[in-house]
Parts: structure tokens; sequence; C-alpha cells
């Protein structure tokens, strides 16, 4: 219910997964643990909403030039970038914190 009324004050941005071969592996992966799945997919619903907000433990990745950060939820971590314009975030990678860094 509280999604629904935060949707009406904020405008959403989109999600859109990366096309990669290395987040269709991350994927893979994800898809064998079906809890963490729809825990990632109903704070990705969340974060979609505000992306900007202090609430979200958010980190840029080096070097700044590439425009990723890093949202951490539980011991997973999503590497994405935001196109503000076209009010898009693409999700590059899903993965654990030891897997998303090599």
């Amino acid at each position: 219910m509280l999604f629904y009324l935060l949707m009406k004050y904020f405008e959403m941005y989109n999600i859109q997964l990366d096309n990669s071969n290395i987040f269709k592996k991350d994927w893979k992966k994800l898809n064998q643990d079906m809890i963490y799945k729809k825990k990632i997919k109903s704070m990705l619903q969340m974060f979609a909403v505000h992306p900007f907000s202090e609430r979200w433990n958010i980190k840029k990745m080096f070097p700044k030039s590439s425009n990723k950060s890093r949202l951490r939820i539980w011991e997973y971590r999503i590497i994405y970038s935001i196109d503000d314009g076209n009010k898009i975030i693409l999700i590059h990678r899903i993965a654990l914190r030891k897997e998303v860094y090599k």
C-alpha cells in the first residue's frame, strides 16, 4: 500500500537489465536462490521510486568517470548506472559480494 502511495508523489524510474553475458550468468545464479530473488526484486521496485534517497547504501564505483554505482542489499551487490534524462536505471550486475568485484 505504501509503495502505491509513494508512486503518486514520485516519478518512477524504469529498471532495465543489461544484456551482457556476465549479467546473464549472474541472473542464472540468482534464480537458484528464489528467496533472495524475490527480496531483491521488491527492493529494486522501491529503489526505482526514489533512487537518490539517503536511505540506500550507495557508493560510487571507480573510476568515477564510469558513472556506475553500487547498491548493497544484504550480502548481494547491485552494480548500476542511472540515465537521469530518460528516467532509466540500468542494472549491470547482481551478485554476491565476493563475486561481483572480479
